[in-house]
Order: C-alpha cells, then structure tokens, then sequence
C-alpha cells in the first residue's frame, strides 16, 4: 500500500478536512480497505461515493493526514506530538474505526500521562472506551489527587467529572479536608455559576470525618450559601451519636487514609524493658517499627488518644502505679499527663468520643475518664475485673470477661456515655 501511494499511481478522491480545509489526495480502494467507515462512504450508497471531493466534518488537516498515512502504511509516528493533538487524533481514530490506530493513541498517552493533562485524558478514554487507558488514568488521578488539584485542568473539568472523583473511595488524601478544599478549588473557579451544584458535590464528601470545628467554620458558611444546612446538621449529629444515628451515611473512610493499625508490645529480652509500637499499613501491607516507650513497668492499661497512645498506671514489681504517659506517634516525644485517681494494673481501657476510660483492675470495679485534662470518677462495674477486654460497640462501651483471683467471668456490662449509666 505504501509503495501504491509513494508511486502516485492516479488518486481518486480528495479528502477535504472541515476544521481548516486541508485538501489530502487518496485512493478510495486504500482507504476502504482499511476502513469501514470509510467503505461505507466512498464506495456504498452514500453521496460521497459519486464525488470526487469529500469533506469531512470536525477534522482537522494533521489529523487527517495521520488517518491517511496509516490506511497506507499501518505506521504512525507519534513521537513528536503533543499530548492534546494525539486525543484528538484518537477520537477521529475511534470515529473511522481504525482499532490499530486507536491502540497507538492509547500507548501514548498513558506513556505521558502527567498532573496536567490526566483529565483530559481519562475523560477522552471513557468516551471512545479505551478501558485500559480510563482504568491507568483513573488510578493515577486517585494516587496523585492533590497534585492534579493545583493545575488548571481540574478547574476546567465539569460537575459530572468532579462528581465522580469526589465519590471515589481510592483517592489518596491525608483527609477529608482535603477533598473539601478541592472543591472550594473548583468552584472559585466560576462560583456564580457552579455554586448550584455545592449540594450534590457536597453530599459526596464525607463530611462526618471532618472535626466539628472544621465543619462549622468551613463548611457550614458554604451551606449557607445555597441553603443546604441540613447537610452540616447531620454531619454534627454523627459525632453526637457516632455509630448510632439513623443517617444514611457511608461510614467507610477513602481506601488511603483508612489508618493503621497500631500494635503495643512489652519487650523484655535481653534485659531491656521496654514498649515496643508498630504499624501496619493497609495500602503497602507493610509492617513498620514507629516509637518506643522505656517505661519498666508492665501491665500498663493502653489507649489511643488523639496523636498519640496512652500508657496508664501498671505495676513494678508489687507496686500498682497511677501515673500517665502520652506517647505522640509523630514526634516520638514521651510526656506525662495528670495520674489517674486510682492505682491499677492489669486493667482494661479504651477510647469513646474523645474520652479514655480507665476499667477495673486488680481487685477493683471501679471506672474512671481522662478527658479535657482531668480525671473523673464513673459509676463502677457490678463485678471486680482484671485482665478483662473493653471495645466500643454501637456508641456504648462493653467490658467483656476478665476475672476476679481464681473466678473466671464469662459476664458482659455495657456502659451509656451519654447517660452515664450501665445498660
């Protein structure tokens, strides 16, 4: 075929592109050899099968004469062009149903898939059903979401693109914060117009695992705005009646800021004793060594609290302690907090709406919280317990098992935060 054209054996047709009126010489049989579409028109029952000239629509002279140089030579070098100039040479591609031609379009650009034009490109793939392209533009846009953030492309993008990421539960941000100021991004964009769509967008964002501070000084002037407040009230009632609220919220955090999980170890090999933390990541699947306590104690009761994770009272040697480290995951640095009313060791503990509880304990059935810097009494257990489990359940705390000396317990009691009463 390429020796056909490069002998200028006599051209049949002239293709005639409608964006700049290019004119490209060309044999009708090449052509629909190659192409249905162009079978269809030039040599079937369609008007231009009896002209001599044939223009085509939305195309351009560039893109019209990659069409052509492919039909003949099944190559197309692609080496020097732009980004923008191989989507629109794909959608004319997919349009003249030039599958290989498509193909090479769709190696490209996930070749040079950036911040900056990733948008473009997953939308360009859903539209002409290039899976493996939608699918590798997709994930990047998710892996590098605040990046694609800072470029004028996802100003650009529509509700219905913006909707989408929103909704997405593979977006990698550290927050939800983040996702909310993506939006306020995109709408300053063009506010007038697009602050119709803040209810819908809005109710894509998780605004439950935002803090109450963040939702009443950012997002509820936002709501005001277009008159969306019941958005913010429900959100705050979330973390009223966390785990129990009839809302239909979707708990579920994004897949990247799910959170580790924190392991506590009591290390006293080799004479060293010592608090050991680890991490485990669900995204890499990784363990990781975070921090270490030194404290020669053991039996400590531990909760997470905050940034950091608490290490209350224990025993050394006979000794029960009541005094209270805080150990920031961040920094690593180790300081102490108010010491708990009671000595105990061997005692349960657990973290509820910001409050860390502090459960029975050696001979004990006494309870107490640590909460905005001091401790307070609660209304004990019905039964001594040591060595029992605590866990939160459905906004109630549950002390399960334990024992009492040699009695074992297989009991359970539920504990109300908010009336402060056992159930």
């Amino acid at each position: 075929m390429q020796n056909y054209q490069e002998n200028k054996t006599p051209y049949d047709v002239v293709l005639i592109a409608g964006l700049d009126e290019q004119r490209i010489p060309a044999h009708r049989g090449v052509l629909s050899a190659a192409s249905e579409v162009f079978a269809a028109m030039l040599l079937g029952n369609f008007q231009e099968a009896g002209e001599e000239e044939v223009t085509l629509g939305e195309i351009s002279g560039a893109d019209l004469q990659f069409l052509v140089q492919f039909c003949y030579t099944g190559k197309v070098q692609l080496s020097e062009s732009s980004v923008d100039s191989v989507k629109t040479l794909l959608s004319a591609a997919d349009c003249f149903q030039l599958d290989d031609l498509v193909r090479y379009c769709d190696t490209f650009l996930t070749r040079h898939l950036n911040h900056s034009n990733c948008l473009g490109i997953a939308e360009i793939a859903e539209l002409h059903n290039c899976d493996g392209l939608a699918i590798t533009s997709s994930y990047y846009i998710s892996q590098h979401f605040l990046k694609v953030c800072e470029n004028q492309e996802f100003v650009e993008i529509s509700a219905e693109q913006l909707a989408k990421l929103l909704a997405c539960d593979d977006l990698n941000v550290s927050s939800e914060e983040d996702v909310f100021n993506a939006l306020l991004v995109w709408l300053k964009g063009e506010f007038k117009h697009r602050k119709k769509f803040i209810p819908t967008l809005l109710g894509l964002i998780r605004l439950h695992r935002l803090n109450p501070e963040f939702i009443i000084s950012k997002v509820k002037p936002l709501c005001e705005s277009v008159n969306c407040k019941d958005l913010v009230s429900q959100a705050l009632e979330w973390h009223r009646w966390p785990n129990r609220s009839a809302m239909r919220l979707s708990q579920k955090p994004r897949r990247w800021n799910a959170g580790r999980l924190i392991t506590v170890g009591y290390d006293c090999a080799g004479g060293e004793k010592r608090y050991v933390v680890d991490a485990y990541c669900f995204r890499t699947k990784k363990w990781t060594f975070v921090a270490e306590n030194n404290e020669n104690h053991f039996n400590c009761g531990i909760a997470f609290n905050g940034n950091g994770i608490m290490f209350m009272g224990g025993s050394c040697g006979t000794q029960h302690r009541n005094n209270v480290n805080c150990l920031n995951l961040a920094t690593k640095d180790l300081r102490m907090l108010p010491p708990m009313r009671s000595d105990r060791a061997e005692f349960c503990s657990a973290e509820l709406n910001g409050f860390v509880y502090a459960i029975g304990g050696r001979n004990m059935n006494s309870v107490e919280r640590f909460g905005k810097g001091i401790w307070t009494e609660e209304p004990p257990m019905s039964t001594r317990r040591y060595e029992a489990g605590a866990v939160v359940f459905q906004g109630d705390l549950v002390v399960i098992g334990g024992r009492n000396g040699d009695n074992y317990h297989n009991s359970v009691e539920r504990y109300d935060p908010w009336t402060r009463k056992k159930i």
